[in-house]
């Protein structure tokens, strides 16, 4: 059996702007370490807006995939490519039953630079610099952040079938410098809203906050580098 539920959270900071959604999975036999939120493409290649951002893969079978395409990986395994996949460990009340979330990166002299808006994975944001493992060829777990980017990311989630104004809203957020990825899993169309340091966040809050109002969709602060 599935159970969709959205639950409440109020942020003091910031009124009752903010929901917590999370959607759990209750099921005979749960297996939620195999499940793996997988995001397709990089922002820089264009891994955005589009529909289909993230898709759910086996953990193993991911990583050590790699930049490789289906076909390339079955005939050549552990190619190494300047950007990498890094795997981040969620914590047990993780939306959806997802037990962790891969990202591109960018390796760079000092580290690897985030290259995607997370889903799921809190308090990482697109451009932080972090440390991660190399476990195995092509194989990296994410350590610590070293140094945070200036970018916020909030997460948006609504209903497949819900009003159209959604869209509108979204264009609006985007007209004024915010950018996002989405994804559709079953019935929710979740959306990783990155906010880069130029963007008047004042302006952004007003356009979330009408759609809650609206009931249009729900919000739920990633990290806010913003206040």
């Amino acid at each position: 059996m599935v159970i969709f539920y959205f639950k409440e959270r109020n942020y003091a900071s910031k009124s009752n702007l903010y929901l917590l959604w999370q959607k759990i999975i209750r099921s005979k036999n749960p297996h939620p370490d195999r499940y793996n939120a997988d995001h397709k493409q990089s922002v820089k290649d264009d891994g955005k807006e589009a529909e289909d951002s993230i898709h759910t893969t086996c953990r193993i079978y991911n990583l050590d995939k790699g930049r490789l395409s289906d076909d390339a990986y079955r005939v050549k395994r552990g190619l190494w490519m300047k950007q990498v996949k890094i795997l981040f460990e969620l914590g047990s009340d993780a939306w959806g039953g997802y037990s962790t979330e891969t990202l591109w990166a960018n390796k760079v002299k000092d580290g690897f630079v985030i290259d995607n808006y997370p889903f799921f994975v809190r308090k990482i944001c697109y451009g932080d610099l972090v440390e991660a493992e190399n476990i195995a060829d092509a194989l990296f777990v994410y350590k610590k952040t070293l140094k945070k980017s200036k970018h916020s990311l909030y997460r948006i989630a609504y209903d497949k079938s819900g009003n159209s104004q959604t869209e509108v809203l979204l264009a609006q957020m985007k007209e004024l410098g915010a950018s996002y990825e989405k994804g559709v899993f079953d019935t929710i169309v979740m959306v990783a809203l990155d906010i880069p340091e130029f963007v008047d966040i004042d302006l952004i809050w007003n356009i979330l906050e009408e759609g809650c109002e609206n009931n249009y969709w729900n919000v739920e602060e990633g990290d806010d580098r913003h206040v």
